[in-house]
């Protein structure tokens, strides 16, 4: 199954024999995204909103996240790193990938 943005035309340009008296054109696909229960995308990027514990969120976190495709995404922080409220991402491991996280009481 393939995922893209609301109502994308894709647009296939196909080399096709030409002969007379026929009608010829363009292939035109409008796909439409369906809504995901986790996952949310803007644009390219995908996010993905996670609680933390204030515990975790002071002292560090590790979770596992399992993405679309069915990959296990080990999502950590960095020893000795406190987390606010917002947005993690860790670029270095999944670009086009971010994790927005919310500290409970």
């Amino acid at each position: 199954m393939f995922t893209f943005l609301l109502e994308t035309n894709l647009l296939f340009y196909v080399f096709v024999l030409v002969q007379p008296d026929t009608v010829t054109g363009d292939i035109v696909f409008v796909l439409q995204q369906k809504e995901h229960p986790k996952f949310k995308r803007k644009g390219e990027d995908l996010f993905v909103e996670h609680t933390l514990s204030l515990t975790e969120a002071l002292c560090g976190f590790q979770f596992v996240l399992t993405h679309l495709d069915g990959r296990s995404l080990l999502i950590k922080s960095n020893p000795g790193e406190v987390v606010k409220p917002g947005t993690y991402s860790d670029a270095s491991s999944y670009s086009d990938f971010t994790v927005t996280i919310t500290v409970s009481d």
